[in-house]
């Protein structure tokens, strides 16, 4: 994490993607940020980081349903 935070966020930030991989870019550094600063350890945050990632590449697979994790983590809440 250390590594995304330090050499490769700066790098993309200098050098900027275009469109809608720039957006999902800006994305992914914010997530990158909340996990090296240790934010995905409290529910909010965490909560935040689903609905960024989910947010992303729309049309990508993903191993889990949004909504399933959501669920889990209100059930790992309580």
């Amino acid at each position: 994490m250390v590594e995304l935070a330090k050499r490769i966020l700066p790098h993309f930030e200098k050098y900027p993607l275009a469109g809608s991989k720039g957006e999902d870019f800006r994305k992914f550094a914010e997530i990158v940020r909340l996990v090296h600063a240790k934010h995905h350890l409290n529910y909010q945050y965490l909560r935040h980081i689903i609905e960024l990632a989910y947010s992303m590449n729309p049309s990508g697979k993903r191993r889990y349903k949004k909504d399933d994790l959501l669920r889990l983590l209100g059930e790992m809440k309580v």
